[in-house]
């Protein structure tokens, strides 16, 4: 009997290539946790405007005192060797997305204003922790057989998941603009002003947008595009990567205009939108000598990636 789309659906996204890909993510979401451990954190006392995080409900001395804040960094050095190491899975995962959402969250209880630059990293992060806590086992079973690299531990949905994340935190960003300011968000005056007060005056990038606001007026229409559409790009291959060079193009401008820090950003969405996933998988395909370990936690022993 034919098997159903739901069937073939679950199949596909039951399918595993190398775990090539998601360890590299993995390696840059904790590059981003070391990056976020090394900051100098302002730690501030009074009354709260409103709430911005889960912590929003402790007393201000808990939000203000200095020990939250070595207790997470705590957990994302203990987390982060952990996890590096294979050891203490599925645990130490989760004692880095303690640790780097808790940082984080302290980080914007004191200070007067949010910013979104590790967002997705947490997701992305939390979304990591959940494959290793699935197929934990086969992981440090094929750790111990030292074949890691060749064995079929990266399933489909786990990259599936993260590129379906980016494309509606990137739509989102793109229809809070259309919501709270409308077509003329991408009027270019907004853009100029942004320049003039917190663009580098050495960049070129920032000259550009000061002395021609038609120019500046035409890098908002294409974040516009490349942000509202990013979601609508993910099933399919040619517009994620058109989708993918937009928004690529668009972090690269603000990087080289404004102190902001969306390097992370920049360098997800460049691995989930553009086909590096695709090219992994090819570079390192799954040793069929390999026999994987079934899956105790999903009970599936799916373990193919589809020849390319």
């Amino acid at each position: 009997m034919k098997p159903n789309w739901q069937e073939r659906w679950s199949r596909w996204l039951a399918e595993r290539s190398t775990p090539a890909f998601g360890q590299l993510v993995i390696w840059i979401l904790l590059i981003a946790g070391l990056t976020m451990l090394v900051q100098s954190y302002e730690m501030k006392a009074g009354p709260r405007q409103g709430p911005s995080t889960v912590f929003s409900w402790l007393p201000p001395e808990i939000l203000a005192a200095s020990a939250p804040f070595f207790l997470f960094r705590l957990l994302l050095i203990a987390g982060t060797i952990g996890w590096v190491l294979h050891r203490g899975l599925p645990w130490t995962p989760w004692l880095t997305v303690s640790g780097f959402i808790g940082l984080w969250s302290m980080h914007i209880e004191n200070t007067w204003a949010g910013a979104h630059i590790f967002h997705a990293s947490a997701m992305l992060l939390v979304l990591h922790a959940l494959w290793v806590t699935f197929y934990f086992r086969e992981i440090q079973s094929a750790v111990r057989a030292h074949n890691f690299w060749r064995s079929a531990l990266y399933p489909r949905w786990v990259f599936v998941a993260g590129l379906v994340y980016l494309g509606l935190f990137h739509t989102y960003a793109g229809l809070a603009k259309f919501a709270f300011s409308g077509l003329d968000w991408a009027n270019g005056e907004s853009l100029q002003l942004w320049a003039h007060m917190d663009g580098y005056r050495w960049s070129p990038a920032t000259q550009l947008l000061l002395n021609s606001r038609t120019a500046a007026m035409l890098l908002q229409w294409l974040t516009l595009v490349a942000e509202t559409g990013a979601v609508l790009a993910v099933p399919f291959r040619w517009p994620r990567i058109l989708f993918g060079l937009l928004l690529v193009g668009f972090y690269c401008g603000v990087m080289l205009t404004f102190p902001y820090g969306f390097a992370f950003n920049l360098v997800l969405t460049a691995l989930y939108f553009l086909p590096v996933e695709e090219w992994l998988r090819r570079r390192y395909p799954v040793d069929d000598a390999i026999l994987p370990q079934a899956v105790v936690t999903l009970g599936t022993s799916a373990h193919r990636t589809p020849a390319a």
